[in-house]
């Protein structure tokens, strides 16, 4: 299970350690080499809500799809902690995970994500470095800490550590390492490139924004003319993103083995309710595929979708509407496998 956060939405954070498949499927793997010099190929599919993504102009990272988060990450630095893993296709599609074993059975995840300007940054300790501002503990709880680095044009590079369970040590420690790393990297330009091979139903080449219709919600009070695009396409939100609410949010996202979640049939597609997140808000994953990663780790891609219905309002009400709107998402999606 990951964690939910009871404010703006945040990328969701990875399972335990994927389980091996003896059966390698059939469908294209995608393969993120960290430092990788080639371009993103793209597979257009044919489906309500998919385009063809042609390639993105240069942003302050390069590249938008092609920006590797992975080339951000100092393992070497992050051994100081403890055992590093890193995995470039677990977390939300525009970001990467290192895990640190820290001992005693407990484990610790960094992840770093690319946002667009619009994305929520929120209070925190603030420095600059050069043409970098530097946000730390954004938010944060006794597991959980974050921080963000805006470039110049206001795109944004979020850095979360997470722990299962409270952290015996500091937190914010590990995001800080993260960040002590990438803010270098950043003012030289020396962010590595990606190479993407969606399998054909993937939804890396849907555009989330056009899977909801302004007449989809059923949320009392929610624009959904409100549109905030995600990086590269991949996440969304409607609504004005607030600690009061309404709002929707959607993000493509990679997990390890679903082996073992509870699952729920809604629309046809199969779907893990999340159990965090605020008494008002409700999270739940799409699955769209399973597939084996290039060394032969058990993946599941999926839509998460949230639905936050505000102050006031209990997580029943977010539930149903949530399974509601999954309703009519679902039949736009490419077909699942």
């Amino acid at each position: 299970m990951g964690y939910e956060f009871s404010v703006y939405p945040m990328p969701y954070a990875p399972p335990p350690p994927p389980r091996r498949r003896s059966v390698w499927p059939w469908v294209i793997l995608i393969v993120i080499a960290l430092f990788a010099g080639s371009a993103i190929t793209i597979v257009a599919v044919t489906a309500r809500g998919v385009i063809g993504r042609p390639a993105a102009a240069p942003g302050p990272f390069g590249d938008l799809r092609a920006a590797d988060p992975c080339s951000l990450i100092d393992t070497g630095e992050l051994q100081q902690f403890g055992q590093v893993v890193l995995y470039p296709d677990i977390g939300p599609a525009s970001g990467c995970t290192a895990q640190i074993d820290v001992g005693g059975g407990s484990l610790v995840e960094v992840e770093v994500a690319f946002a667009t300007p619009t994305a929520f940054t929120g209070a925190g300790e603030l420095t600059t470095v050069g043409d970098l501002t530097v946000l730390r503990r954004v938010w944060t709880t006794s597991y959980v800490c974050g921080h963000t680095i805006k470039t110049p044009d206001g795109s944004r590079v979020q850095v979360t550590a997470r722990a299962a369970v409270s952290a015996t040590t500091n937190i914010c420690g590990f995001a800080d390492d993260v960040v002590d790393s990438a803010v270098p990297k950043l003012a030289a330009g020396q962010v590595g490139k990606r190479e993407i091979k969606p399998a054909p139903n993937s939804l890396l080449d849907v555009d989330v924004c056009t899977l909801v219709e302004r007449g989809d919600s059923t949320v009392p009070g929610l624009d959904l003319s409100k549109i905030e695009p995600g990086y590269g396409g991949w996440a969304c939100t409607f609504g004005a993103p607030s600690t009061t609410g309404p709002w929707v949010y959607l993000e493509v996202q990679f997990s390890g083995s679903r082996e073992g979640d509870p699952t729920q049939s809604i629309a046809g597609r199969t779907v893990i309710k999340l159990d965090e997140g605020a008494v008002n808000d409700c999270s739940m994953r799409v699955i769209q595929r399973d597939y084996s990663s290039a060394d032969g780790w058990e993946r599941t891609e999926s839509l998460l979708v949230r639905v936050f219905t505000g102050t006031g309002r209990n997580q029943a009400s977010g539930c149903q509407a949530t399974t509601e709107l999954i309703e009519k998402i679902g039949p736009r999606l490419p077909q699942p496998s």
